[in-house]
């Protein structure tokens, strides 16, 4: 089950006593549970975001409702922030049931001066961060990273992509169902088994997707391909030489007219010049000497992208097969 308050939850268990029962996620007296690392998980999340992306404002948002997982991620990002020298106690505030920023605003905090990033315990509430965030005319995560906890499909889903503290459910399952097992055949179980959250890096802190990031590499096996110093295939005469090579002038137009025609009627709604731009940037990506170490710096293609979506959201149009 997931509980949510330790007393309603203890008393709700105990209505099937002397039944064997596994409790999953919160730790319960006398009741074997299977429990979330959660203070680990914000914690490495508060650690990514000082480490890779230099953000030690770092907010941290609490929903309105009481959930069991919140004192565990607190713990963790106050104990982080402290380790690092960068605990601001008016960053953590609780959401308000209306606006996930108004208690923020109410302190005169402002994002991107005040706080460069948020953590929030819940993925819908870090979706619900970014949507109010963007509504604002703030950028995710140029100028506020967003993190959340739960790693649930919404998650791929939204724009940008939300970087997650990933909670192992089927992993917490089968572990549960094992020590359900054992307890029915008469053998001990262990009061609690703790399961590691990973941090799950996608876009909203400033990284890439890694879906997006396979996608940008050059496709193996390709005749002649040499390895970078990264171990990506790349042409042997070099990036710059080897576009010239694929993209002669005469071939702009054609992609550009392809481009239009792909997106369909949605063209005719997107800005301006957005072919063009894209384009532009996908050349310019190909022609930039690859880095000697892995950068959370996204490639222009996708800041151009990420920009049109962000206009199309505002004057609601739909962008097409842009998305």
């Amino acid at each position: 089950m997931t509980p949510g308050q330790p007393a309603a939850a203890q008393g709700f268990l105990q209505r099937y006593h002397p039944l064997p029962i596994v409790n999953i996620g919160l730790p319960l007296p006398a009741i074997p549970s299977v429990v979330f690392d959660q203070a680990g998980g914000v914690a490495a999340a508060v650690a990514h975001l000082i480490d890779a992306h230099a953000r030690r404002r770092i907010a941290f948002l609490s929903p309105a409702s009481p959930h069991p997982g919140l004192a565990a991620g607190f713990e963790g990002y106050t104990q982080a922030l402290l380790e690092r020298n960068a605990f601001i106690a008016n960053l953590a505030a609780p959401a308000a049931p209306g606006s996930a920023l108004a208690a923020l605003e109410a302190r005169g905090l402002q994002p991107g001066r005040d706080y460069e990033a948020i953590i929030c315990p819940l993925d819908s509430l870090a979706m619900q961060v970014i949507g109010e965030l963007q509504e604002r005319g703030v950028r995710v995560p140029e100028d506020v990273a967003v993190v959340g906890v739960h790693d649930g499909q919404e998650a791929r889903l939204v724009t940008p992509s939300l970087t997650t503290v990933q909670l192992p459910w089927e992993q917490a399952g089968a572990q549960a169902t094992e020590m359900l097992l054992d307890l029915l055949a008469g053998k001990p179980a262990p009061p609690s088994v703790l399961l590691t959250t990973p941090l799950v890096v996608r876009r909203s802190c400033g990284c890439l997707d890694a879906r997006t990031q396979r996608a940008a590499l050059v496709a193996p096996g390709t005749p002649g391909a040499a390895r970078d110093a990264d171990g990506l295939s790349c042409p042997p005469e070099g990036r710059r030489e080897a576009v010239a090579w694929a993209l002669p002038p005469e071939a702009r137009p054609m992609i550009l007219t392809a481009m239009e025609a792909a997106v369909g009627r949605a063209a005719a709604d997107a800005t301006p010049g957005w072919a063009e731009a894209l384009l532009a940037g996908f050349l310019a990506d190909l022609c930039s000497p690859a880095p000697a170490q892995p950068s959370p710096r996204p490639p222009r293609t996708l800041v151009i992208l990420e920009e049109q979506l962000r206009l199309d959201r505002r004057s609601q149009r739909q962008p097409g097969r842009l998305a």
